[in-house]
Parts: C-alpha cells; sequence; structure tokens
C-alpha cells in the first residue's frame, strides 16, 4: 500500500520522473520492503557497501551477537587515552550539543566552519557545505523540521573554548545517524574526531531514547573501533518496464567482462627451463 501510494503520487506530479534512486538503505529497512513488495520489474535492487552501526543498548530479542559497543581493542584505548590527555593539555575537552543547549544557529556555523578547515575547504575540493548554497539550504531545512519523530541535532567537541570536531546527526524510531562529520585539520595530530566519537556513542549509550548509533558508510577507519557491519541495498525503482532489464543485463555483462580481464591480466608463473632442454 505504501508503494503504491509512492508511486501514484509521482506518477500524478506535473514534472517527467524516470527513476527513483535510492543509492544505500538498510537491507531489513522498510525502504527494502517496499521496494521488494512493488512489481519486480519495475524495481532493480542490488547490494551495496556496508554501513557501521554500534548497539547502545540491551534490546529485546536481540540478534544473535549482537553487543553493546565497548572499545574492545586495548591498543585503541590506549591511543584513545592519548589523544584526549594530548588534546587536554590544549584546553579542557568537553562534548556539546545543539539542542540542550538552546543553541542551533550558532552550533550549525561553527559545525560549518570546522567542515570547511580541510580538504573539502576553499583550498582542497570545495565540496564543504558552506561552500554549497543548496547544500546548507538543504542541511538549514533539516534543522528547522527538527520534530519528536525527526529530531536532527550537532555535537561538538570543545578543546578549551574552540570546536575542533563535529557531527550532524539525525535521531529517528530509536536510531542516531551520524549524517555528517568534520573536523579541525589544525589539530589533526590529537584525532578530534574520534575523541568526539567515543563521547558521542557513550553519550548515546547513557540515554533511553537511543538504541543504536549508525555511521552510514563503511569507510575503512571505521574498522578499528569493530562495529556491526549492516548489508545495504542499492535500489531503483523505474516508470518504465524495460529499463530494469537493461539495468540487469548491463549489469551481467560489466561482471563477466571484469572477471575476463582479470583472468588475462592475471600475472604467470614464471617458466622454469630444465637442464638439456631448449
Amino acid at each position: 500500500e505504501v508503494g503504491k501510494a509512492m508511486l501514484n503520487a509521482f506518477n500524478n506530479h506535473p514534472y517527467h520522473w524516470r527513476v527513483i534512486a535510492w543509492r544505500r538503505v538498510m537491507a531489513d529497512s522498510n525502504a527494502a520492503r517496499v521496494a521488494r513488495a512493488l512489481n519486480h520489474r519495475l524495481t532493480d535492487i542490488a547490494p551495496a557497501s556496508v554501513c557501521s552501526t554500534f548497539c547502545t543498548a540491551i534490546i529485546p530479542n536481540p540478534v544473535e551477537g549482537l553487543e553493546v559497543f565497548s572499545v574492545k581493542s586495548s591498543k585503541l584505548r590506549k591511543t584513545m587515552a592519548q589523544h584526549s590527555r594530548r588534546l587536554s593539555l590544549q584546553g579542557p575537552v568537553q562534548l556539546r550539543m545543539a539542542r540542550e543547549e538552546g543553541d542551533i544557529e550558532g552550533f550549525f556555523k561553527e559545525f560549518l566552519r570546522i567542515e570547511s578547515s580541510g580538504w573539502k575547504g576553499e583550498k582542497g575540493t570545495r565540496t564543504a557545505i558552506a561552500l554549497v548554497p543548496d547544500a546548507r539550504d538543504f542541511y538549514n531545512s533539516l534543522l528547522a523540521e527538527s520534530n519528536a519523530a525527526f529530531e536532527t541535532d550537532i555535537a561538538l567537541l570543545y578543546c578549551g573554548d574552540k570546536a575542533v570536531a563535529g557531527q550532524f546527526l539525525i535521531r529517528t524510531a530509536r536510531w542516531e545517524h551520524v549524517y555528517k562529520i568534520g573536523f579541525d585539520e589544525a589539530f589533526a595530530d590529537c584525532s578530534p574526531g574520534h575523541v568526539l566519537l567515543q563521547l558521542a556513542v557513550e553519550r548515546a549509550k547513557a540515554s533511553s531514547t537511543i538504541d543504536r548509533v549508525s555511521l552510514i558508510t563503511g569507510r575503512d577507519w571505521m574498522k578499528k573501533w569493530a562495529p556491526i557491519q549492516e548489508p545495504t541495498l542499492q535500489i531503483n525503482i523505474f516508470r518504465h518496464m524495460w529499463r530494469p532489464l537493461v539495468e540487469r543485463a548491463g549489469r551481467f555483462v560489466l561482471t563477466r567482462f571484469r572477471k575476463a580481464r582479470s583472468r588475462s591480466v592475471a600475472p604467470r608463473s614464471p617458466e622454469v627451463v630444465l637442464p638439456g632442454r631448449k
């Protein structure tokens, strides 16, 4: 019913659309259920990269092996303690939340400054939110539309009176999603982003309203935290039935081509010439 209502809404819209693209959704999410319930001739569903999550509460009927977050690696615990001490030499280290302090505008301004301080900024790729007007308007709209069912927030890590790392957060259905991150590269040797991550997840553990923390992506740097690896899907819902056939055929041909190419360029073992033989 949800899928039919969604397609009817799109079909009755004045603009002409060709595909509804969900690049990465959780494999066990309601979005995935909607896509699977639609006519399979309209949809193309394929595996996507994993999503890293942390369990922050003991959930009734937990999935087997779902452990509540803790820093399991003694090496990581030692490293994080060193980073925290190094930061504290420049001022008290503190986690501060925008909603708690009632200063959404000020926290967002600081987050934009932090995110623009590094490789996304003026001297880098220029992809920081502050440098893309449409993106800035989008994040402003998310902050403005925050409510009990869909709450946005900003977490900042302060070192003294200076914010050195930030997270743009979305909370819904007892999940907290770390939607965007940034850190001040002037403090890079102290890994303020990792310090903030640990404090933020520990804060979520102490909350009665958050069961899981999602990092949304599955980057290599996250592996040291030993998160739960959640499968995700890439979903395309097409207006016309012939397009999924083309998508699947193209993916099949590309996969076969890549396999054939990898075999053709595989290194060969050196030839051994026995004595007395040419």
